[in-house]
């Protein structure tokens, strides 16, 4: 295992050329690449090696894997321990009560499930006889969760979800691979657990929404993408003023509609639907315009798209 720390480490030009061929990241190759005139001068050289997103990467077939830091542990970001449902939840809910049989057994798997505060609504609102599980990272909200009576496990979704193959009749994921270093291996890992047929609800943040077309033009760093792992402020101009915390969450990949809808479809989920969801953060004024383009998913803030495995 490979520790990332907060310090310079001489490494010898050998030793980083063996090992750069040997770390992969998940199921994918992580590759990197130095410009030869930096060997010309020593045969060894000074790497400032910073605390990253991620404590570990290695390769997942020795037995080693990739640990995300847990960004949504409420002691460490003065996180609320509750929030109201979000208008994404809303959606996907409703989408699930249409989609699902009725007066019939089957399961529902939430990946991301945090406390577990959706699977409770989602039960609330069904009344049905499912079975709910949910997976996460988080100590913490795994912890919490498991006052509920479901069946709430805590995973690194890095190495895939603990559950046999066919074992869901639906997955919901809320705002989750956006945070994931191989999402196509999550989606993967959906597509497994579900059964032939099965469907997926998955949302995430927008790369593309309206505002963010306008921040580009303007030269400010889009909402949502973050290129710091120490404050979320780096390159926010004037979106400081309205940002509501400076502390990161872990955003790694941003999709726009078609990056997301050509992953799924890569991933061997056909598309259904997608819409779209507003953006709660927002100032109440501009919530009201952020809702006129829910109904074109492209602009929206928050992507909402209903697939099923093929």
């Amino acid at each position: 295992m490979i520790d990332f720390v907060d310090t310079d480490m001489v490494i010898d030009e050998y030793a980083v050329e063996q090992a750069i061929e040997k770390i992969t990241v998940a199921s994918g190759s992580f590759r990197a690449g130095f410009n030869g005139s930096l060997w010309k001068t020593t045969r060894t050289f000074t790497i400032p090696i910073f605390a990253l997103l991620v404590c570990a990467i290695s390769d997942r077939e020795n037995g080693m894997s990739l640990q995300p830091i847990d960004y949504y542990d409420c002691d460490k970001l003065g996180l609320p321990a509750s929030r109201p449902v979000l208008q994404r939840e809303y959606k996907a809910m409703d989408i699930i009560a249409r989609q699902m049989p009725r007066n019939k057994h089957a399961s529902i798997l939430d990946v991301g499930c945090g406390d577990g505060s959706f699977l409770r609504q989602l039960d609330k609102k069904l009344s049905q006889p499912y079975e709910y599980h949910g997976v996460d990272y988080s100590e913490y909200k795994v912890r919490k969760a498991h006052a509920l009576p479901y069946r709430i496990l805590r995973c690194n979704l890095e190495e895939g979800i603990p559950y046999e193959d066919a074992s869901f009749d639906l997955v919901y994921s809320g705002e989750v691979i956006e945070h994931i270093y191989n999402p196509d291996f999550m989606l993967e890992e959906c597509r497994r657990v579900l059964k032939p047929g099965g469907l997926l609800i998955i949302s995430t943040p927008n790369l593309q929404a309206w505002y963010n077309r306008i921040l580009f033009l303007c030269g400010i760093q889009p909402l949502f993408y973050e290129v710091s792992t120490r404050s979320s402020m780096i390159g926010a101009g004037i979106m400081r003023r309205v940002k509501l915390r400076s502390v990161p969450i872990g955003h790694l990949r941003v999709f726009n509609h078609r990056g997301l809808t050509d992953l799924l479809k890569n991933e061997g989920f056909d598309v259904l639907a997608s819409t779209g969801a507003r953006f709660q953060s927002l100032p109440k004024t501009i919530q009201i315009i952020d809702s006129a383009f829910n109904l074109r998913p492209t602009l929206a803030s928050i992507i909402l798209i209903t697939a099923r495995k093929k």
